[in-house]
Parts: C-alpha cells; sequence; structure tokens
C-alpha cells in the first residue's frame, strides 16, 4: 500500500508533498544541486505513482473547487481550472502555464483556445515528457519559476497552480510574471498562505514567502505593476474541502481493509492539522498595468 504508507508519514512530518507534484517548476528550498536533485527525484516518485493517480483519477494534480454540484476529484480539479478560465474575458493567443505538472491544465487551456500557442514550464524532465504526451499541440520546457527565458511583454495569459509558494521567492516570480506578460495581460493563480509552523521542512516554503495575510498579498502584485485585482480567500471551497473528500476517501480504503487500523487512527489524529497548516487557500486573478 504504497500511497496510504506515503499519506501518513507525510501527515505526520506535515508533508503532504503527494498533493503538490504539480508544483515541480519551483525554486527549491535548497539551494545545492545534490538536494535539488533529491527533491526532484522525490517529486517524480510521488506524482508518478499509480496509486497517487487512482485518488485523483486524472492527470490533474490540484485539490479542487468543490461547489456544491461536485462529489468527486477529478471533478473539482476541472471545476477549479474553469474557475480560473472564467477570469479571462478577451480570447489569449499566448499562454504560459507556470509548473505545468502531467499538462492536464496546459492541455485544457489548449482545449478552451484552440488558436493560442500554448507553453509549459516545469522544473522536472521526466514530467515534460509526460506533457508532450497529455498535451502533443502545446509546447514545454523546463525552465526555473523565477528566471524565466522569455522576452518581455511575450504572452497574453499566465497561470500557475499550487505551485507559487513554493518559488524561491514568490515575489522574484510575481515579478518575472509582470515582465513577460503584455499590457492587459492576465495572470490566475492559485496560492496558499500558511500559518507559520516549520514551512521551510514541512511544506517546502521558503522562509521568505512567509506573509500575514492576504493583503499583503495584494501589495505584492501592487507593486510588480498588476491591477484589477481579485483575491478571493476559498479554503473552505478547496482546501478544507479536499481533506474532506480525502478523509472519506481514506475511510473508504479502510472498510475495504487496504488500510491496516494503526494508519487509519494516525490519519483521523493528523487531519486537524493538516487542515490547520493552511491559513489561506487563495484564487488570485489580476491585470498587468497598461501602458
Amino acid at each position: 500500500m504504497p500511497l496510504l504508507k506515503q499519506i501518513f508519514s507525510s501527515i505526520n512530518k506535515r508533508i503532504e508533498k503527494f498533493l503538490y507534484s504539480s508544483t515541480t517548476a519551483i525554486s527549491t528550498v535548497e539551494t545545492e544541486d545534490k538536494s535539488t536533485d533529491q527533491s526532484l527525484q522525490s517529486y517524480d516518485k510521488l506524482i508518478f505513482d499509480p496509486l497517487i493517480r487512482k485518488y485523483f483519477d486524472s492527470e490533474f494534480y490540484n485539490v479542487g473547487y468543490w461547489e456544491k454540484h461536485i462529489h468527486t476529484q477529478n471533478l473539482a480539479c476541472h471545476n477549479l481550472v474553469d474557475k480560473l478560465f472564467s477570469f479571462v474575458i478577451k480570447k489569449p493567443s499566448t499562454i504560459l502555464d507556470v509548473a505545468c505538472g502531467l499538462g492536464a491544465t496546459t492541455q485544457k487551456a489548449k482545449n478552451r483556445w484552440i488558436e493560442a500557442q500554448v507553453i509549459g514550464i516545469n522544473f522536472s524532465e521526466k514530467q515534460i515528457q509526460r506533457c508532450r504526451q497529455n498535451a502533443p499541440l502545446c509546447s514545454f520546457k523546463v525552465m526555473d519559476a523565477t528566471e524565466l527565458a522569455f522576452p518581455d511583454s511575450q504572452f497574453d495569459l499566465l497561470m500557475s497552480i499550487e505551485a507559487v509558494f513554493h518559488f524561491n521567492s514568490r515575489q522574484d516570480f510575481i515579478l518575472e510574471a509582470s515582465r513577460i506578460l503584455k499590457p492587459n495581460g492576465n495572470l490566475i493563480l492559485t496560492d496558499m498562505i500558511f500559518n507559520p509552523t516549520n514551512l521551510s521542512e514541512s511544506w517546502l516554503v521558503p522562509q521568505c514567502n512567509q506573509i500575514d495575510n492576504i493583503r499583503d498579498y495584494e501589495i505584492l502584485l501592487t507593486e510588480a505593476g498588476f491591477e484589477n485585482r481579485y483575491l478571493e480567500d476559498a479554503t473552505d471551497l478547496c482546501w478544507k474541502s479536499f481533506c474532506n473528500n480525502l478523509e472519506t476517501w481514506v475511510d473508504a480504503e479502510y472498510s475495504l481493509g487496504k488500510v491496516e487500523y494503526q494508519e487509519w487512527q494516525k490519519w483521523k489524529d493528523s487531519l486537524p492539522t493538516l487542515i490547520n497548516d493552511v491559513r489561506h487557500y487563495m484564487i488570485v486573478h489580476a491585470t498587468k498595468v497598461s501602458n
């Protein structure tokens, strides 16, 4: 039962890494090449685990947006991306997906805006190879999210899901996003603000990314040259609902005899801490100021 053991051991350390393998375009907390390689191998191992893929039931890897009519993880994942796409009014011709995971969001963008050039970047070559299979009409590159190797004002739309809190630093990424977006270009993303609990070890969050509230996040956007800022606290509809669904799934696995009692009880005891580590789960939309 590799997935379940990963879940329970991760919860004990408050490292739910398997939730965030879509974030492997990160600038890792570690600066040494060896540490970076180890982190990359860990993310790859987790995201490609067959049982993890079974839980998510798709190539998506996000916590989802759990409105009342949503009852499965797969639908919740699609619904979150649809929510983000709804902010984009004018049809984009150039799109960048930062921390593109296995390419599901990238392909969904291509399906929605068929004529657009869609590019995904990721820190993992192995995941990029999977992206090319899942989204053959899109382009993919291995790239650091804080050093975007694109010209100024190239993209109409930049998106990133559940990744930005990993980037070293968040501010550097937002500045880069502003640089490569065209005037009036759209930035859509989800991000998290954590309660200050062992962030560098437990969630791979650089200390420089720790902020207290959504207002501080809005200031980062403003200082980087973004306007028309929309920041929704979706903690209940996203993070907490995801945790509740995961609990139901683990309970079902236990009832089928796939989880031992001690492991199941460990999950039940750890769930409140897991939920409370996240102070705010945010849905964010902003546009780059016009010249």
